[in-house]
């Protein structure tokens, strides 16, 4: 679950079918369809979640195949909003090198400019996407015996700093053998350099991290601010003291870390208070949190 929308409440991102057509499908923790997101440009290939223009609320990171299920099948790379706005820059079509082939993207700043890239292995080469779209220079890099085509897809790239020097590499592994010593199962890391401080990794393994949780902290990677997030069971209002939260209408609001705030909670009609859930669990009405990472009030449980 994941806000990315940037509404305050939690979404599940899933990628479905609707009418026959390939859509991005936002639904609520109580399982409840929000909104659905038309997928165009090609098949969906695979997908994650990273915060690609650096506030905090993660974007849609998609690959898409065109529908001719050849050898000569082209990929690009879409980056969508949690709204269906695709982003300044993209799509993406990566150049083909050999055989069609492809992985699930992962995304980090690999390069030290501190903003995220997009790093993928498509057509027998490693491709790495800035930000705004446009390819890091020096790649694509060929890859010798990565895959074929009749062999499906490869493990994916994993963004990690194995070395500790401050910097994220980039490692991929070789699944395809064709009687060549020494290629099958081989570890390729690269090391882009920069400065000794790279920024943060959004989504550095398949389904996120190295604990498979598919899941992405809002606002995981913002070195000063955080989010508190509020919500609402019920008829009722959950107001912060601090101008930013005014939930139902507004139920999220962005805060410097370590900044207290109150919020209080008013029943409607004939509506009475029945208690916090969450970091405001177990106090009374108003409750007091302190920001330090993403926060959720916990919600005003029964008519509040």
């Amino acid at each position: 679950m994941v806000h990315v929308d940037g509404d305050g409440r939690l979404e599940i991102v899933a990628v479905t079918s609707q009418n026959g057509a390939p859509v991005i499908a936002l639904f609520r923790g109580d399982g409840t369809l929000k909104r659905t997101i038309p997928i165009t440009g090609g098949n969906f290939a695979a997908g994650v979640l990273a915060d690609m223009n650096q506030d905090g609320i993660p974007e849609i990171v998609l690959t898409l195949s065109d529908p001719n299920l050849s050898e000569s099948m082209t990929l690009s790379v879409s980056v969508l909003t949690g709204l269906g706005a695709t982003l300044p820059g993209w799509p993406v079509q990566l150049p083909r090198a050999s055989l069609f082939n492809w992985t699930s993207p992962v995304v980090g700043d690999v390069d030290g400019d501190g903003l995220p890239e997009i790093v993928i292995v498509a057509h027998g080469a490693l491709h790495v996407l800035k930000h705004d779209g446009m390819m890091v220079a020096g790649f694509p890099k060929i890859i010798d015996r990565l895959n074929n085509f009749n062999d499906g897809r490869q493990p994916g790239a994993v963004i990690a700093d194995i070395d500790n020097d401050g910097r994220n590499d980039i490692i991929v592994t070789a699944l395809y053998w064709d009687g060549v010593p020494g290629y099958f199962n081989k570890i390729w890391v690269y090391d882009l350099n920069g400065p000794a401080n790279h920024g943060p990794i959004e989504w550095g393994h398949y389904m996120e991290g190295p604990h498979h949780r598919a899941y992405y902290e809002t606002g995981k990677n913002l070195p000063n601010h955080a989010y508190l997030s509020a919500q609402v069971r019920g008829a009722g209002t959950i107001v912060s003291n601090i101008a930013g939260i005014d939930c139902g209408a507004d139920c999220i609001e962005l805060y410097p870390k370590g900044t207290t705030v109150t919020l209080t909670a008013t029943a409607s009609g004939t509506g009475v208070f029945a208690g916090w859930t969450g970091a405001c669990s177990g106090q009374p009405n108003p409750c007091t949190v302190t920001v330090q990472k993403f926060t959720r009030h916990g919600d005003g449980r029964g008519d509040v």
